[in-house]
């Protein structure tokens, strides 16, 4: 059972598909059938896979599967480049699983569940390209994620907030509950749709 699909961004001839049975598909495009290759090596259901618009000419893809990782890809080559575990396995089975990546920056967000990590991928001349942890403010490193309140539905950055290319400045991450109308009071504003007044609840 496919879980997730990302264009390749180079030349939007094929598609990454995950998969429930611990595999990534690399597909030629629209011919899906024609299996190119499979990223191998989760032990678990991948949930998410994204490719990496800033690095597109080395061919790297993340995946989060739902054994508490993320990992890296050359997917041309079904090479994993790095894996770091995020949090444990029995702590993410049950929680929403979402990543975000920023296309102007190497930014990385993770959702598991009730943990939160924002991730760069940092490359060196000689050495492999490698996944570190990093503070909200991506100065500071951390050895693992931060704990969140409850567990948010969705991530987005946005980057259009400056031409700089520094990630603290141009760079916001916003991970939240949207439209948690159950633990919203009600606005005293309403509306008439032509038959009933309904009240209006804010969606903060």
């Amino acid at each position: 059972m496919i879980t997730d699909i990302s264009m390749d961004p180079s030349i939007g001839r094929f598609v990454l598909s995950a998969d429930r049975d611990e595999k990534i598909r690399f597909s030629q495009f629209p011919p899906t059938a024609l299996i190119q290759s499979y990223c191998l090596g989760h032990a678990s259901a991948v949930v998410q896979v994204a490719c990496c618009q800033r690095f597109q000419a080395e061919n790297w893809m993340i995946s989060i599967p739902k054994d508490g990782t993320i990992k890296l890809w050359d997917y041309l080559k079904s090479t994993m480049l790095d894996s770091k575990t995020l949090c444990d396995s029995e702590n993410t089975q049950s929680g929403v699983h979402t990543l975000a990546m920023c296309p102007s920056t190497d930014c990385i967000a993770v959702i598991m569940g009730v943990r939160f990590a924002l991730l760069r991928i940092i490359t060196s001349e000689n050495q492999p390209p490698t996944l570190k942890i990093f503070a909200d403010n991506t100065s500071t490193s951390l050895s693992k994620p931060l704990a969140i309140e409850s567990e948010p539905l969705d991530a987005i950055f946005l980057s259009n907030l400056s031409t700089t290319p520094s990630i603290a400045s141009s760079t916001h991450f916003h991970a939240k509950k949207w439209f948690s109308f159950a633990e919203e009071e009600p606005s005293t504003e309403s509306v008439d749709d032509g038959l009933t007044k309904k009240k209006l609840k804010s969606a903060h």
